[in-house]
């Protein structure tokens, strides 16, 4: 697609892409993945970022930024721009993590995949499909690209990173279209977030992996066998504002927080908006020394949607 005297001109090939994005669009249900009442997702460059939008049709959004990506982008979450290292992989340790040939440990950023048995603790269910499914994927002695997060190292000293197979495709996506894996998204690390949202939600609605007859939990529900990650959703009963940060009680036996750290990242007028409306939050379930039993901070605004967001319909 050119665009040098500001006509859109459009071959068949990039015709072609175009209509086989529209088809996409209208199978993700990209639209109301990504419409959080008032706020859409769209992509710029490398990332994606939170735009204000009146009647715009969102998939309009998306052929644009379609014409950045390379011709190889059959790969929706890729990038137009170079990897960051070419690593050799030496050993897999689950299904989100893997070491290299340097003695490095690599985080993959963007997802979360079941915990494999640890410390008394049963393997979560799909745990060893996952690190199978990454075995398969990338064999020991093969060579991977990373595109690093902007924090690049985790609190356990893992390198954070996007991971591509040779090919080009993005590892993170494969895991995602399978089943195998949860979106998860924790700033500053943003990149390619909405894209594996709406690749999890096309697994979700096609009942693969691990959401095979499962729906999310409901917090009147959760129980300490629930620790963990988890996709709860649950009505708003009321919320709280104070220095320490803004808290949702959900049906009374779950507490949302949202730290002042990351609270620049939110819309508070969409947040108030959510009282009384059922929601779907997404990220580690605690217990709590809160009003109430368990306890899940949330870091970005695509953790927290109205629950008919995650519709199939």
């Amino acid at each position: 697609m050119t665009n040098s005297t500001n006509v859109l001109v459009i071959n068949k090939t990039q015709t072609t892409k175009l209509l086989f994005l529209k088809k996409a669009f209208q199978a993700l249900h990209l639209k109301r993945l990504f419409y959080v009442q008032d706020v859409r997702y769209s992509a710029k460059s490398q990332g994606w970022r939170c735009a204000y939008a009146q009647e715009w049709p969102i998939y309009t959004l998306l052929l644009v930024s379609f014409s950045a990506l390379p011709v190889h982008a059959e790969n929706a979450c890729t990038t137009p721009f170079s990897f960051d290292e070419t690593v050799v992989v030496r050993h897999i340790y689950d299904g989100d993590t893997l070491r290299l040939s340097d003695g490095r440990n690599v985080r993959l950023i963007g997802i979360n995949t079941p915990e494999l048995a640890r410390k008394q603790k049963p393997a979560e269910v799909f745990a060893h499909e996952a690190k199978q499914a990454l075995k398969t994927l990338v064999k020991k002695g093969q060579s991977i690209h990373l595109i690093y997060g902007k924090d690049k190292k985790d609190r356990y000293d893992r390198t954070l990173a996007h991971t591509f197979l040779a090919s080009g495709q993005n590892i993170q996506q494969k895991l995602l279209s399978q089943g195998l894996a949860s979106a998860i998204t924790i700033p500053p690390n943003i990149k390619f977030a909405a894209c594996y949202l709406a690749v999890e939600n096309t697994a979700r609605c096609h009942q693969l992996g691990l959401w095979k007859n499962r729906a999310a939990l409901k917090a009147k529900q959760l129980t300490n066998q629930h620790l963990g990650f988890q996709l709860i959703q649950g009505t708003v009963k009321n919320i709280t504002t104070n220095a320490k940060g803004i808290w949702l009680n959900i049906d009374d036996t779950l507490t949302v927080g949202i730290r002042p750290d990351n609270q620049h990242l939110f819309d508070k007028k969409i947040i108030n908006n959510y009282l009384n409306q059922p929601i779907t939050i997404r990220g580690w379930l605690n217990k709590s020394r809160k009003s109430t039993p368990f306890y899940l901070r949330i870091k970005h605004p695509l953790s927290i949607q109205h629950a008919s967001t995650l519709s199939c319909h």
